[in-house]
C-alpha cells in the first residue's frame, strides 16, 4: 500500500515538473518573440521623434567622402529651425528632440569616423536641455542611438558629474530585458497607428537633409518649457563635461564651432523668469571665454506668428536658417 502512494506520488511529482518546465519554456519563448519584436520594430509603435533619432543614427554610423560645409547638432528647437535645402552648400542637420550635449559629443565623434571634417559645427541647444538630461532613458537609450560602449562610459561618468534628469541609478538593464518599459508604447502605438506617420516622417528626413517641424500653427501665444518649467538656469554638471568635451573635439579637428540659441516667441519672452535669461546668458558668455567658440546668438526674442507652437519655430524657420548661414560664412 505505502509502495502504491509513493509510486503514485513520484507520477505526481513528475508531472509537476514536466508542467512546470513546459510552461517555462512557453514563457520564455514567447518572451523571447515578443522582445524580439519590440526591438525590431520599433518604427511601428514608437512617437515620430523615433524615426528622427534613428535617422540622424543613420547619418552618422554611414561612411560617405562628402565632405559638409556645416553640420547641426541640438535639440527638437534647432531640428525645426535649421533648413539645410536653403544652403547653397552641403549641410546637415544632426539634431534630435530632447537631446543634451551628451548625446551631441557621441554624434559628432561618430560622424568624424565615417565623414570628412566639416568647415564648421553650430550647436543649439534650448536653456532646459542645459540642465538636465529629462530624456536620456526615455530616447537615448531605448531608441539603442549609443551602443553599449558609449552608454556604459556615460553611466560611468555619472559617479563623477551629478544629472538630476539621469539619476544615480544605472536603469540600462531595464531597457535590454524588461518588456515592461516598452509596453505602453506598443499599445499607444497600436492605438495611434503611428506606423503611417511614421513611415512619413522617414521618407522626409532624407529629403530635407534632417528638418523636421513640430507645431506647424500659423502663430501662437502658447508658452515654452521655460516658462512653464523653471525659475532660474542651473548647468548640470554631466551636461558641462560633455558640451566642453564636445567643443574640445571639434576643435581638435580645426572646425570652427559656433553657437546659436533658437528665439523664443514673444508670449514666452515676456513671462520667462530674468534670473534664467541672466543666468543662462552669462553661462553662454563663460563657455564663449573658456573654449573660444563664436556665440552667434543668445536668448532672442520673435514674434509669436512665426512659432508652430510654444517652443519651435514653423515659418519662422526661414529667418533663423539665414542667421546660421549668415554667421558661418
Amino acid at each position: 500500500m505505502n509502495a502504491r502512494l509513493t509510486h503514485t506520488n513520484i507520477q505526481i511529482e513528475t508531472k509537476s515538473l514536466r508542467f512546470l518546465l513546459v510552461t517555462l519554456i512557453t514563457f520564455i519563448i514567447l518572451y523571447s518573440l515578443f522582445w524580439y519584436g519590440v526591438q525590431k520594430y520599433q518604427l511601428v509603435y514608437e512617437s515620430r521623434e523615433y524615426p528622427m533619432w534613428i535617422h540622424v543614427k543613420n547619418l552618422i554610423n554611414t561612411q560617405s567622402e562628402i565632405k559638409q560645409k556645416m553640420i547641426l547638432i541640438g535639440d527638437s528647437r534647432a531640428k525645426a529651425g535649421f533648413e539645410p535645402v536653403l544652403s547653397k552648400d552641403n549641410t546637415l542637420n544632426l539634431t534630435v528632440g530632447g537631446s543634451t550635449p551628451i548625446d551631441g559629443y557621441y554624434t559628432l565623434l561618430t560622424f568624424l569616423e565615417n565623414n570628412p571634417e566639416p568647415e564648421s559645427l553650430v550647436l543649439s541647444y534650448s536653456p532646459l536641455h542645459l540642465t538636465h538630461a529629462v530624456y536620456f532613458w526615455e530616447r537615448t537609450v531605448k531608441y539603442n542611438f549609443l551602443p553599449d560602449n558609449q552608454l556604459d562610459e556615460i553611466t560611468g561618468n555619472l559617479l563623477k558629474y551629478n544629472d538630476s534628469g539621469i539619476g544615480t541609478k544605472n536603469q540600462l538593464w531595464k531597457y535590454k530585458f524588461l518588456i515592461s518599459m516598452y509596453i505602453s508604447s506598443v499599445a499607444e502605438g497600436i492605438k495611434k497607428k503611428r506606423w503611417v506617420i511614421n513611415k512619413k516622417v522617414k521618407y522626409d528626413l532624407v529629403g530635407s537633409k534632417g528638418h523636421a517641424y513640430f507645431g506647424i500653427r500659423n502663430g501662437t501665444d502658447s508658452l515654452n518649457g521655460e516658462v512653464k518649467e523653471a525659475n532660474d538656469f542651473q548647468q548640470s554638471e554631466l551636461i558641462h563635461y560633455y558640451f566642453v568635451k564636445l567643443i574640445e573635439l571639434a576643435k581638435s579637428k580645426s572646425i570652427k564651432v559656433f553657437w546659436y540659441t533658437m528665439p523664443f516667441n514673444q508670449s514666452s519672452c515676456e513671462k520667462v523668469s530674468p534670473d534664467l535669461v541672466k543666468n543662462f546668458n552669462k553661462y553662454i558668455d563663460r563657455i564663449e571665454i573658456e573654449t573660444d567658440i563664436n556665440v552667434i546668438k543668445k536668448i532672442q526674442c520673435m514674434d509669436n506668428k512665426y512659432f508652430g507652437d510654444g517652443s519651435h519655430v514653423f515659418s519662422g524657420s526661414k529667418i533663423t536658417t539665414n542667421d546660421i548661414l549668415l554667421a558661418i560664412e
